[in-house]
């Protein structure tokens, strides 16, 4: 079997283009969710760790965004504007596609209602707002309307800092007395069995 070198250019950027689609729009429901339990307190630990994560996965953002729009551009291979160009609507979809995925996860997450300030609707209207933000990065059309962040409060959870703390040195933010419920009744256990 021979491959052509313009096909294996092909399947390198829309491999990339996928990377840069999952980074981009992917886990963000799921982020957001963590970190408004930490808004209202609860699970904190979670969503420092979570934040480590996001962090992580916007680095992978931006570097296959640095990468996607070199080749774009073809300063390096000429070839490679060509191919990006060809490539113009099956990126568009994949992004499409990652972004119907996302929203569906969301529905799935809160078919049985919401939280205090999250619910299926706003979450499926920030996962359209970054999606926008990430296409434009990568020179693609916008698929959505444009609107602005529905919640702008996540920024905080997102922007790094850039500042690294010993785990020693972190001090607890809010230490929460009475969240368990510690009382066990013997009826509690009727139906354990060893």
């Amino acid at each position: 079997m021979t491959v052509s070198l313009r096909e294996l250019k092909k399947k390198l950027y829309l491999c990339l283009m996928s990377v840069n689609a999952l980074e981009a729009i992917r886990f963000y429901v799921s982020f957001a969710c963590s970190f408004a339990f930490a808004e209202r307190e609860l699970m904190e630990g979670n969503a420092k760790i979570i934040r480590l994560i996001a962090r992580d996965e916007a680095l992978h953002l931006t570097g296959t965004q640095h990468m996607l729009n070199l080749l774009r551009s073809g300063a390096d291979d000429p070839e490679m504007a060509e191919i990006a160009e060809e490539c113009k609507q099956e990126c568009y979809d994949l992004f499409v596609q990652a972004a119907q995925q996302e929203k569906d996860w969301a529905d799935y997450l809160f078919r049985d209602g919401s939280m205090i300030g999250l619910n299926k609707d706003i979450l499926c209207q920030y996962v359209e707002y970054i999606t926008n933000i990430r296409m434009q990065a990568v020179g693609l059309d916008l698929p959505f309307q444009t609107r602005s962040n529905p919640i702008p409060w996540i920024n905080t959870w997102l922007v790094s800092d850039n500042v690294q703390v010993a785990p020693q040195e972190v001090e607890v933010s809010s230490y929460l007395v009475g969240q368990i419920d510690a009382e066990v009744d013997t009826d509690d256990l009727s139906n354990f069995q060893l």
